[in-house]
C-alpha cells in the first residue's frame, strides 16, 4: 500500500451561490479544491480505471473538447441537468442531480446572466486535461477551470471577483450585500447578511486556518453561509468576509505571520461594522483556528462576546501533531521533533525554516500569543460549541476548555453529538463524510444564537 495526498476530484469546486432552502441536505453550495489523505494501490487503481472504462456509455460525447464546449452551452442556456450525466462517480456519490443544477442555477442568480467567456486554455499533466478559462457574469468575472479524467467531469473550480457592488434578496426579510473591503492594498470580498435597515447586533464570523472564500467553503458545504442566513431569519446581522490567503497566496512572503493572515484583515472588517447604521452591540464568531483570532482580537476591539465554534485554545502545534500521527503514525518520531521545532521558535532565532508548512516566522509570532493566560483572564461573554463528531477536534481541546472557565460565569460550554467540524448532521468520521452535502445542524445556529444579546 502506498499513502497518496490526493487532490480529490470529488467536486473541486469553488461555487459561492445561494443556498436556497438551507434545510435541503442536496442543496449546499459546491466549494473549493479539495485535498484529503488516502491509500491505494497500484491494484486498486488499475481496477477502478477498467470499471470506468466497462461502464462508459457510447451514446456519449467522448472528446474533452466537445464536452466543455456542452458545458459552457448548457450553462448559458441554464439548462444543466445534462451535464450530470458526464459528471465522475465520485461526484455523483456526493451530490445528486437537482442538486448538480441548482449550483450552477444559484451562481446565475447571485452574480447574473453569462455575458462572455473567454478563450479557452489546456493543460494536460498526469493524464488529466484541466481547461482555463474566464466567464464573464452580470456582477463578477469568474476564472473557471474544468478538470476531466476519462472523458468524465472530474473537478471545477470557480473564483469569482466581484466587478460591482451588488445586493441579493435571500428571502422576503433578509437581504446580503456583497462589496469588496480594502485592507493593507487588498480587496477582499465579503457578504453582509441583514434583515430589516434598524440596528440590530452583529457576528463578525472568522474563517478557520488555511485559504477560505467568505463562505469557508470546502467540498460541498458552506458552513458561514448557512450559518449568516439563518442567524438573519432571527434578527441577527452577519458580515463574513474572504481571508486574504484565499485569493493573494501568491503575495504571502516567507516572513508574514498573523498579522497578514488574520489581524489586519479582520480588524478592518470590525472597523467596517462600526460604522454601519445596521449595526449595534457586534460579537466574534470564531469557527476552528479563528476562535483563538477572536479571542486575542477582543482585547484590542473590546466585542459585546465571543463565540467559538469547533475551536481549541490549545498550541496549533499540538494540534497539527496529533492530527499528522493520526493519519501517518509510522513518522511519529520525525513529527514530534517538527513540532517540538516550532514551538520552540522565538522572534529572536528565526531563519526562515518551514515546520508543518508554516514558516518560523509565522510560529514565532503564534508563540508570542498566552492563549491559556488570554481565556482565563477574558471578562466578556464567551460561548464555546464543540461538536462530537469533529475530527480535527481531540478530547485533549475539550478538556482544556473545561478546565479554563472553571469557576467562570461569563464562560459557557455546549457539547453536541453527531455534528462534523463544520457544523453539519455527520454519519462518519472519514474524509468523505466530511466535504460531503448534507444538512446543517440547527443545534449549533440556537447555540450561537443563545450567545448573542439581543
Amino acid at each position: 500500500m502506498k499513502r497518496l495526498f490526493l487532490p480529490v476530484l470529488l467536486v473541486t469546486c469553488l461555487f459561492m451561490v445561494a443556498c436556497g432552502d438551507a434545510d435541503k441536505a442536496k442543496e449546499s453550495n459546491i466549494s473549493m479544491s479539495v485535498t484529503v489523505e488516502l491509500e491505494t494501490s497500484s491494484e486498486d487503481s488499475a481496477s477502478e480505471t477498467s470499471e470506468v472504462s466497462e461502464d462508459k456509455d457510447d451514446s456519449k460525447l467522448s472528446d474533452n473538447d466537445l464536452i466543455y464546449d456542452f458545458i459552457i452551452e448548457c450553462w448559458k442556456n441554464r439548462d444543466i441537468a445534462p451535464l450530470y450525466e458526464y459528471c465522475s462517480k465520485d461526484i455523483k456519490d456526493l451530490i445528486d442531480e437537482d442538486g448538480f443544477v441548482k449550483m450552477f442555477d444559484q451562481f446565475v442568480d447571485n452574480f447574473g446572466a453569462i455575458t462572455s467567456v473567454d478563450e479557452k486554455e489546456v493543460i494536460e499533466t498526469q493524464g488529466m486535461q484541466s481547461y482555463s478559462t474566464t466567464v464573464h457574469f452580470e456582477n463578477a468575472d469568474c476564472p473557471a477551470y474544468f478538470t476531466f479524467i476519462n472523458n468524465e467531469i472530474g473537478g471545477i473550480n470557480m473564483m469569482p471577483t466581484f466587478t460591482k457592488d451588488f445586493t441579493n434578496e435571500v428571502s422576503d426579510t433578509v437581504k446580503e450585500d456583497y462589496f469588496q473591503i480594502n485592507s493593507d492594498g487588498y480587496k477582499l470580498t465579503a457578504v453582509f447578511t441583514y434583515s430589516g435597515s434598524d440596528a440590530q447586533p452583529t457576528v463578525l464570523l472568522i474563517n478557520g486556518s488555511g485559504p477560505s472564500d467568505y463562505n469557508e467553503a470546502t467540498g460541498l458545504v458552506a458552513p458561514f453561509e448557512e450559518i449568516a442566513r439563518r442567524l438573519a431569519d432571527r434578527g441577527i446581522n452577519s458580515l463574513r468576509m474572504e481571508k486574504r490567503t484565499y485569493r493573494f497566496g501568491d503575495k504571502f512572503k516567507p516572513t508574514d505571520d498573523l498579522d497578514e493572515e488574520y489581524f489586519t484583515d479582520f480588524g478592518n472588517a470590525y472597523k467596517w461594522l462600526q460604522n454601519d447604521s445596521r449595526v449595534s452591540d457586534i460579537y466574534i464568531v470564531g469557527h476552528s483556528l479563528g476562535a483563538q483570532i477572536a479571542l486575542e482580537m477582543s482585547d484590542e476591539y473590546k466585542p459585546a462576546g465571543l463565540v467559538f465554534l469547533n475551536g481549541t485554545m490549545r498550541h496549533l502545534a499540538d494540534v497539527a501533531y496529533d492530527q499528522y500521527v493520526e493519519a501517518d503514525p509510522a513518522n511519529k518520531a520525525a513529527y514530534t521533533q517538527m513540532f517540538s521545532a516550532a514551538k520552540a521558535v522565538t522572534a529572536a532565532n528565526v531563519s526562515g525554516a518551514n515546520y508543518g508548512g508554516l514558516t518560523d516566522y509565522y510560529w514565532a509570532d503564534y508563540n508570542d500569543m498566552d492563549l491559556e493566560g488570554d481565556m482565563k483572564a477574558v471578562a466578556i461573554p464567551v460561548t464555546i460549541i464543540n461538536c462530537g463528531a469533529d475530527s480535527q477536534i481531540y478530547d485533549a481541546d475539550i478538556d482544556l476548555f473545561k478546565t479554563l472557565i472553571e469557576g467562570k460565569d461569563n464562560c459557557t460550554f455546549t457539547l453536541l453529538p453527531g455534528i462534523n467540524h463544520f457544523g453539519y448532521k455527520s454519519e462518519g468520521q472519514n474524509a468523505y463524510d466530511t466535504f460531503k452535502n448534507r444538512e446543517f445542524a440547527t443545534e449549533i445556529i440556537d447555540a450561537i444564537a443563545g450567545g448573542i444579546k439581543k
